[in-house]
């Protein structure tokens, strides 16, 4: 009789550790994964880089990064980081995790094509660290006066209006003469083009010039008239095109006889250069 209530008493107690374990096993399932040094893993999730106004991410213009990021990185600091020749580079910004898990880094936009971005959180004591990193598209201003093809326009400085441009694509005309033509490569890199076109202050008093632009072969922009000391700002959508064609026209006017065209300050919005 005293046997079989020692047999019970140790029955009981190996249920009792088999309860234990089982507990202690679904609480270390339930737990935080921890990393070699035995600290918990933490998450940070980049969901969005844009530029803070909408459009495209253009360098030197302000950008936002929002993203989320586990409980246990509640009130970290996050720092921004970009990828440059192999290396992650600081940007200079940083913020904390909200109260509810959110982040927002503000920052002004650098690069130019595909530019990777890291947000990080650093590991602590009792937490792993934390990172992720996208890939976005950034846009960059560029002269277009380098990549000039098949053209008989020149480069040089200008005065037109009393504002000297150092570097100008110009063209000597006549009144009632042929008319002057040059392409510029885009290479479907660049969103859109901008240039002054303008006739320059030593032209004659009466000259007159009509410019127009053209995408690929086809006209874009046509009948800009401007005459000796004027210039007009042009702008142009040139998303997927290979080739802006630059024109301009002399009419024969009285008193007219010859000048210079400019294309003063051509410049793309672009996400890579033309012909590299």
């Amino acid at each position: 009789m005293a046997d079989a209530r020692t047999a019970r008493r140790g029955a009981l107690r190996v249920a009792s550790w088999v309860a234990l374990l089982t507990v202690a096993l679904a609480v270390g399932l339930a737990a935080p994964p921890a990393d070699a040094a035995g600290r918990t893993a933490a998450r940070v999730t980049i969901d969005t880089v844009r530029p803070a106004g909408g459009g495209l991410l253009v360098a030197g213009e302000r950008a936002v990064v929002r993203g989320t990021a586990s409980a246990n990185l509640g009130g970290a600091r996050l720092t921004l980081q970009r990828r440059i020749d192999g290396e992650w580079v600081r940007s200079g910004t940083s913020t904390r995790v909200g109260p509810r898990g959110g982040f927002r880094i503000a920052f002004t936009a650098r690069g130019m094509g595909a530019t990777r971005y890291r947000v990080v959180a650093d590991g602590t004591a009792t937490r792993a660290p934390a990172r992720d990193a996208s890939t976005v598209t950034v846009w960059r201003w560029i002269s277009l006066v380098p990549h000039r093809v098949d053209s008989s326009l020149r480069v040089g400085p200008a005065t037109v209006g009393g504002w000297r441009y150092a570097r100008v694509l110009h063209a000597a005309g006549t009144a009632g003469g042929p008319a002057d033509v040059g392409t510029i490569a885009l290479d479907g890199r660049c969103d859109r083009v901008t240039a002054v076109v303008g006739v320059t202050d030593r032209s004659a008093p009466a000259f007159l010039t009509v410019f127009a632009l053209s995408l690929d072969g086809v006209p874009r922009l046509q009948g800009a008239a401007v005459g000796t000391g004027m210039s007009a700002l042009v702008a142009l959508k040139t998303a997927g095109a290979d080739r802006l064609g630059l024109e301009a026209e002399y009419p024969a006017l009285p008193g007219a006889s010859a000048g210079h065209a400019v294309w003063a300050q051509p410049q793309g919005l672009c996400r890579a250069y033309p012909g590299r």
